[in-house]
């Protein structure tokens, strides 16, 4: 498809230092970008991270391609400092809280690699990204949430697609979420 390939290309220009893989067939394919990170001065400040993963379980992802983000998020969280939390969101009609900061099953990467583990292998209807980023705001990132002081923020999101119609936009989603953070 000539759009997709112009797409690609845009992003292979863009990331000159990474690699793209496509992980779903079909209708939506997924792909995921792979960046090579540079070594180099960093711009936080904080030694510590917190990271909230905020992940679409909507039936378009499909439960195959569900699984292999369950296995990159895996991967990817094993790349940290072991003194990093993790907060996990699931979301598709509803968010999930699966784990916050202040639960024992996300401080550190082997126990929130267990915890990504035990996330049930469903996808439901609905994409509600909103929804998802609220959660992060008002329950993740909170002093209850066991959101650190000294810890900078960290939120990746990881879709499909846009969200619902209805949905709110993200310039008024995103912006809480920014709000306080220092790096």
């Amino acid at each position: 498809d000539l759009v997709l390939e112009e797409a690609l290309k845009l992003i292979g220009n863009y990331f000159q230092n990474g690699t793209l893989e496509q992980v779903g067939k079909g209708s939506y394919p997924v792909f995921l970008y792979f960046l090579k990170f540079l070594p180099g001065p960093t711009p936080c400040t904080k030694k510590n991270l917190d990271v909230c993963l905020i992940v679409d379980a909507s039936l378009s992802v499909g439960v195959q391609n569900f699984l292999r983000v369950k296995s990159f998020l895996v991967q990817f969280i094993h790349q940290f400092e072991p003194e990093t939390h993790f907060s996990i969101i699931t979301f598709s009609g509803k968010p999930q809280v699966r784990c916050k900061f202040s639960d024992s099953t996300c401080q550190g990467t082997d126990k929130t690699h267990d915890t990504i583990a035990e996330i049930p292998d469903r996808v439901s209807w609905g994409t509600y990204t909103d929804k998802a980023l609220v959660a992060a705001d008002q329950i993740v990132f909170t002093a209850e949430g066991g959101d650190r002081p000294d810890a900078s923020n960290v939120v990746v999101v990881i879709t499909d697609g846009k969200t619902m119609k209805g949905s709110q936009p993200f310039n008024v989603t995103v912006p809480p979420l920014r709000v306080g953070s220092e790096y």
